[in-house]
């Protein structure tokens, strides 16, 4: 039974690397999008709104799912870039300043059945914002976030991603190269 959720989950794969309501749920489900201020996804921002880069790793299934990235791979991980009609213009930059937050990078991490990990970072910090589910376990007053709202404009977020996942059997399939796109505006 393991076998055929984890070949499900290898054929389904691909077609839930983006948020689309359309396609039919697997037993993971991966998002990276940009949130509002309570937590909603959104595309479209008001200009000195606040937003929230988030990306979700979602297990659907009845047992633990297991699953490791690369960290080495994404320096791009919640870069912002300014776009020029689909063009990159300019990198704008990131709601952190190390090119990746300082998360555990050793070993497998848990997720439970019919449960998720997220990853979510605001712009502009602001004491109280992070109300949203977050994995991130660093996130305080002291940690120097961007001070200023972005300007007006079509921006994208986007990275690429190795990942390892595994049940509890020794079965292990990997994703190489999975690229995230989310692009959105601020008016």
């Amino acid at each position: 039974m393991k076998l055929i959720k984890l070949l499900l989950f290898l054929v389904l794969l691909p077609v839930t690397a983006f948020r689309c309501e359309d396609v039919e749920p697997s037993v993971i489900q991966l998002s990276y999008e940009t949130l509002d201020k309570n937590g909603n996804p959104s595309t479209q921002f008001r200009e000195g709104e606040n937003f929230i880069i988030s990306f979700k790793i979602r297990n659907s299934s009845p047992e633990k799912i297991y699953y490791k990235r690369n960290h080495e791979s994404n320096s791009d991980f919640a870069t912002v870039f300014k776009l020029s009609g689909f063009k990159r213009v300019e990198e704008v930059g990131k709601p952190f300043p190390l090119q990746y937050p300082a998360v555990p990078r050793q070993g497998f991490h848990t997720i439970d059945p019919d449960s998720f990990i997220v990853y979510s970072f605001p712009w502009i910090y602001e004491e109280g914002l992070y109300n949203i589910p977050s994995s991130n376990k660093y996130i305080n007053d002291e940690y120097p976030y961007n001070k200023t709202a972005l300007p007006s404009g079509r921006y994208e977020i986007s990275f690429t991603e190795d990942f390892q996942f595994s049940d509890d059997s020794d079965l292990q399939i990997e994703v190489n190269n999975r690229r995230f796109s989310h692009t959105f505006s601020i008016e």
